[in-house]
């Protein structure tokens, strides 16, 4: 079909050809500098034009991808992408924003480590109330910290089936540094009495008046 088509555009082309009044011939001594069109070009671009409406036209049923496709929106892909989203439980955030609070803290005073438990108003309510976090700076690693956290079985249970998913967003955060590893351990009788929380108040009272 697209042969009878070319071969009626040739033939339009003729006629309309003949009716067309010819070229004032050039003056005497002036050349024509217009160079001809090649043969070859035509015939090289109509077997282009054959060959990319014939690809089309085969690829068009299977919904291939055309150049007269619509493309995806960045609002559609944005969509698809957004069902991949995590959402972590309150808790488990209210642990995260503790965290990096204490990190960032940690490495602004250069502390080696630091160690801090989740008992205050933040807290009262969660399943972590009580536990013990503890960070470690090594000084061949700056800025590369490990971090062990204890706490009673049930919260422990909690806390490590989200223990890579606060890993990776420590790593992937822009915090300016690293986790190396994150260890989980039962907290003892005897760490939850190593600093009674009123002591701790005491000391953190006489820390701020001395700031």
């Amino acid at each position: 079909m697209l042969s009878k088509i070319f071969e009626m555009q040739s033939r339009a082309i003729k006629l309309d050809t003949k009716d067309q009044k010819k070229p004032a011939p050039f003056p005497k001594g002036k050349k024509d500098s217009r160079r001809p069109f090649s043969k070859k070009l035509k015939e090289g671009s109509l077997s282009a034009l054959k060959e990319l409406l014939s690809k089309q036209k085969q690829e068009a049923p299977m919904g291939a991808a055309g150049p007269f496709q619509e493309i995806p929106t960045f609002q559609q892909i944005d969509g698809k992408s957004a069902s991949l989203k995590i959402n972590p439980s309150t808790q488990v955030m209210q642990l995260y924003h503790k965290m990096v609070e204490s990190l960032i803290h940690t490495h602004r005073n250069g502390i080696q480590e630091t160690t801090l438990f989740l008992d205050g108003d933040a807290f009262a309510s969660s399943i972590f109330h009580g536990a013990k976090i503890t960070i470690t700076e090594y000084s061949t690693a700056p800025k590369i910290f490990n971090i062990h956290f204890s706490a009673d079985p049930k919260a422990l249970s909690v806390f490590e089936a989200h223990a890579a998913e606060l890993v990776n967003a420590l790593r992937n955060g822009d915090f300016g540094f690293g986790v190396n590893r994150l260890d989980t351990s039962i907290l003892t009788e005897d760490e939850k009495h190593a600093l009674p929380p009123v002591q701790r108040d005491l000391e953190k009272e006489e820390d701020n008046n001395h700031e």
